[in-house]
């Protein structure tokens, strides 16, 4: 850490809100649990200080505003795609991209100082997928996020034979930990406003730390684990997809392909990130 006497992580809480007219609540901010409670409490960082941070290497996670932050402190630009704007006003800001595919969108108009610091996944412990059947296909996040009706995806679902759950209602890394727990395929879709962004691949990540194949849309960010999903541009594609993991010979393969990805995203690998910062 150079001359820097310890880590600070400043981030907003997260709530856990009902918006959007839909019917349940959603995480909101989860951005803060991940990338601000989970490092800090891994790296034994102080999380939002107050004071005596003077001469410490200071990180915000996805601000709204660059008003209060001193130059030489790290900015966490996630999927806050807005703080770009704000960046070419401080240069002397430094900032941390999620991945490549936000250090080739962004590095080319930002004069800021860059790190690449992966997402890391949920499954601290190391747990394996031991169910003996393949009959379970989940989904984990925001409906809005999806872009596509969830109650809809249960019918696409089902009419190759598997059963579909969701949640859209967890708080908490164990209450991800254990939804992954109950399913044998993810598939992920996204909104089209959505496709573009630098956001990280997350999902497709937890969802392979315990040899879970993906089915998903191929977005933007997906270009960083390509080959490690299965791509389904459309739902013909998507039920074609389901239908082949049913085999489970092809589904074997996917599964320890995925686990062998998702083992680089460990969060004892993207601490020692941090460390270099």
């Amino acid at each position: 850490m150079g001359d820097y006497k310890t880590i600070n992580i400043f981030a907003k809480p997260a709530s856990y809100v009902r918006r959007g007219g839909l019917p349940y609540r959603h995480l909101f901010r989860g951005s803060s649990v991940i990338r601000g409670e989970q490092i800090a409490s891994y790296l034994g960082a102080k999380m939002n200080p107050t004071n005596g941070h003077d001469g410490d290497l200071c990180i915000y996670v996805k601000p709204t505003t660059l008003d209060h932050i001193k130059d030489g402190s790290w900015v966490d630009i996630l999927d806050g795609d807005h703080i770009i704007g704000l960046l070419n006003d401080r240069p002397r800001v430094n900032a941390i991209l999620n991945g490549m595919t936000s250090y080739n969108l962004f590095h080319p108009v930002l004069k800021n100082k860059l790190a690449v610091i992966p997402l890391h996944h949920c499954n601290f412990d190391g747990e394996m997928r031991n169910r003996m059947v393949v009959d379970t296909v989940g989904f984990i996040g925001s409906e809005k996020g999806f872009g596509y009706l969830l109650e809809e995806m249960k019918q696409v679902v089902g009419s190759v034979g598997l059963n579909f759950v969701y949640n859209c209602d967890f708080k908490t890394r164990e209450d991800v930990v254990d939804f992954y727990k109950k399913i044998d395929i993810q598939v992920v879709w996204s909104h089209r406003r959505f496709r573009q962004q630098s956001r990280g691949p997350m999902k497709f990540i937890n969802a392979a730390s315990f040899g879970i194949p993906t089915v998903g849309y191929p977005q933007e960010c997906c270009k960083e684990i390509e080959g490690d999903y299965i791509k389904a541009g459309t739902i013909a594609e998507l039920m074609l997809e389901l239908d082949k993991l049913k085999d489970p010979y092809y589904y074997g393969a996917w599964s320890r392909k995925a686990a062998t990805m998702a083992e680089q995203y460990h969060i004892s690998k993207i601490a020692e990130l941090y460390r270099q910062l």
